[in-house]
Parts: structure tokens; C-alpha cells; sequence
């Protein structure tokens, strides 16, 4: 959980930190060179489209794929985005 929100936190600002896991250096260096956008942009993009809060983000670094998950009347949302773009690809309730 804990290793989530560094992550969030570093995709968020797209700064410079030391980063203990492998994903997670990779994931900054993929921001830092503009191979994926900033979860920040990715949320300017998506959160209209969805409505719900955002309870949680993670990137697969291996596809470039965010999965975001929003919460509506007790309902979770996730929501799967491709890094590169911003395009939305899926969208499932629970």
C-alpha cells in the first residue's frame, strides 16, 4: 500500500526521488522521458468522463497501462487508460 502511493505520488508530480523498486524507478524514468504521461494529466483526462472519487492508481509498466479506481455509491470502478495517450481503454463496475 504503502509502495502504491510513492508511486502515485512520484507519477503525480513526475519529480526526482530515490525510488527503492524496480517498477518504481521505471515507472519515473518512463514520465521523466515522456514515454507515458503523468498520472496528474491522466486524471485531467479521465475524471470527467467517470463519476466517483478516486480511491487508487497503479501502472502496469510492462503493458503502459494505468488502472484507476474510482468509488460511486459503494459501487468501485476501475478503469484502465493506456499511459502513452490518455485513452481510455475499459471501464468495469463492481
Amino acid at each position: 500500500m504503502l509502495r502504491n502511493a510513492l508511486l502515485v505520488a512520484l507519477l503525480l508530480s513526475g519529480a526526482s526521488a530515490p525510488v527503492v523498486a524496480a517498477d518504481q524507478r521505471t515507472a519515473l524514468e518512463l514520465v521523466q522521458s515522456g514515454a507515458i504521461m503523468r498520472l496528474n494529466d491522466i486524471l485531467t483526462i479521465i475524471q470527467p468522463q467517470v463519476a466517483g472519487t478516486l480511491v487508487g492508481a497503479d501502472l502496469d509498466v510492462e503493458t503502459r497501462i494505468y488502472r484507476l479506481r474510482f468509488m460511486n455509491n459503494g459501487n468501485v470502478i476501475n478503469v484502465d487508460v493506456d499511459a502513452r495517450t490518455g485513452q481510455r481503454l475499459s471501464r468495469r463496475h463492481y
